[in-house]
């Protein structure tokens, strides 16, 4: 009796300490990559010198119309169809900048945000965060870029 006593309070305490183990000593975070930060890799013919670690200047978010101190999605393509919708809906949810530089600059200006953005090809949209640095670069045409996208969303306005 006294064995099934000390059997049942081993039971029920175990889980206990491993909660409160993981609670203090634990974190669950994801964490989204920060580009640039320890060299920039210029594709194209883009002549601008960049500083280590990189940062997106504040006149060219400014210039966007970005809120400063706030996460933007800078689109360099039209957005349509399910990913423009489902983008949309999150974007409402959060305080969030969603600019379509595709639609407000001639194909020079482009040019030259791409090389400030630092833009992959095959990509046409970049996140950047509050403090200016470039968290991810999408091709939100597609819809698992699209859902990608929203998750890092998630995990970026979890860390402000």
């Amino acid at each position: 009796m006294k064995r099934k006593n000390v059997l049942l309070s081993l039971a029920l305490l175990l889980p206990v300490l491993v909660f409160v183990f993981l609670k203090f000593f634990g974190k669950n975070k994801f964490d989204i990559p920060v580009f640039h930060q320890e060299r920039v890799e210029v594709t194209g013919d883009c002549d601008l010198k960049y500083e280590v670690p990189y940062v997106v200047p504040k006149e060219t978010l400014s210039k966007l119309n970005c809120v400063l101190g706030e996460p933007s999605i800078i689109l360099f393509s039209d957005l349509v169809g399910e990913s423009k919708t489902r983008l949309e809906a999150e974007i409402q949810k959060k305080k969030l900048n969603l600019i379509a530089a595709g639609g407000l600059l001639n194909t020079e200006e482009l040019r030259k945000l791409s090389c400030i953005f630092v833009m992959p090809s095959g990509s046409n949209a970049v996140l950047v965060d509050g403090e200016q640095r470039i968290r991810g670069y999408y091709e939100l045409n597609d819809r698992d870029e699209t859902d990608r996208l929203i998750v890092e969303l998630k995990i970026l306005f979890n860390e402000y």
